[in-house]
């Protein structure tokens, strides 16, 4: 199993990743959040790979997962914050399961707090998204979030597969040109008033919510981090 990690001993917040680039986003967020606070990073694409290839259901991805919290535990994080789109549900779904096992240890889905501000702004909601595998999970949560807030959800999705080469091959110029294109032309063709807000489904978006648009466009790193982060404190 690849690994790649960088762990400062003192961190209690730990970040999973599928992807290095994620790295150096988070750690400027932090600084701006919380300065000072140290973080540890484990980039693990093949959990990824194993969801794309086999399913959330699958036996291997779910092994791959509570091996990765067992790993968190031990390292002496608090907290797990996992930054992919695809996994955070099931991360947040097997570390409850196994509470007892890994006492002390919390997970957070990197998008549940962008989920939340979204519904702020109204239900009709349009979900970007350059894997295929990214949208049901993202769709799941949405649901849930919305439901808790007594609302109906009305979303939409926008699937940018021919974007996600682009991020494989480290284009990430490329990367987010295709999306902006993708999304312009999905704004305008919708009609503005027609939605609330816009989500970025993938914490690799990011830098598209920092531009111009007519409606709110919403990123998960800042709100999923500063979540973990008020985790982290509250000691729960």
């Amino acid at each position: 199993m690849t690994m790649q990690a960088t762990e400062p001993q003192a961190a209690r917040l730990l970040l999973l990743h599928t992807a290095a680039v994620h790295i150096a986003r988070f750690e400027a967020l932090a600084q701006c959040l919380a300065p000072g606070l140290p973080l540890a990073h484990r980039v693990q694409p093949e959990l990824l790979d194993l969801a794309r290839e086999q399913g959330l259901g699958s036996v291997e991805l779910q092994a791959g997962i509570d091996q990765a919290l067992a790993d968190a535990r031990a390292s002496g994080a608090a907290v797990l914050l996992c930054t992919c789109s695809t996994l955070g549900g099931l991360v947040e779904a097997r570390a409850a399961a196994a509470m007892a096992e890994f006492p002390g240890l919390r997970a957070l889905r990197v998008d549940r707090a962008m989920c939340e501000l979204a519904l702020a702004h109204g239900p009709r909601l349009l979900v970007v998204a350059a894997l295929q595998s990214t949208l049901a999970p993202t769709l799941s949560l949405l649901q849930a979030v919305a439901e808790a807030r007594g609302q109906v959800l009305q979303a939409r999705t926008l699937l940018v597969s021919e974007a996600w080469a682009c991020f494989e091959a480290g284009d990430e110029a490329g990367y987010l040109a295709t999306l902006r294109v993708a999304l312009r032309n999905a704004l305008a063709g919708a009609g503005n008033d027609a939605v609330d807000a816009v989500l970025l489904a993938q914490a690799s978006m990011a830098t598209l919510a920092d531009e111009d648009w007519p409606r709110p466009v919403l990123a998960s790193p800042a709100p999923g981090l500063a979540a973990a982060l008020a985790l982290l404190e509250s000691g729960l």
